[in-house]
């Protein structure tokens, strides 16, 4: 029960990252797509539940909640970031 709280956050915020993805994608922007699918886990998620997982299980769980809150802020700052082709 303690860990669907912890999750719950990262839960409701995990497609933001994949969704500006797909929009970048449908632009053909490969960088900040590719960026964001591949750099989320590599740069972001994966140091996180190392960093966080040091304290335990629990750890663990705020971790991989981070790092999806993270993700999506990176990728809705990249979304502002990228002036759009009209």
């Amino acid at each position: 029960m303690h860990a669907l709280r912890i999750l719950s956050v990262g839960i409701a915020v995990a497609g933001i990252t994949p969704l500006v993805s797909a929009y970048f994608q449908s632009l053909g922007r490969a960088g900040p797509a590719y960026l964001m699918s591949v750099g989320s886990l590599v740069l972001v998620k994966a140091p996180l539940v190392a960093v966080c997982g040091t304290a335990g299980v629990n750890g663990v769980w705020v971790g991989l909640t981070a790092g999806e809150v993270v993700s999506a802020l990176v990728a809705l700052t990249l979304l502002g970031v990228f002036p759009r082709r009209g």
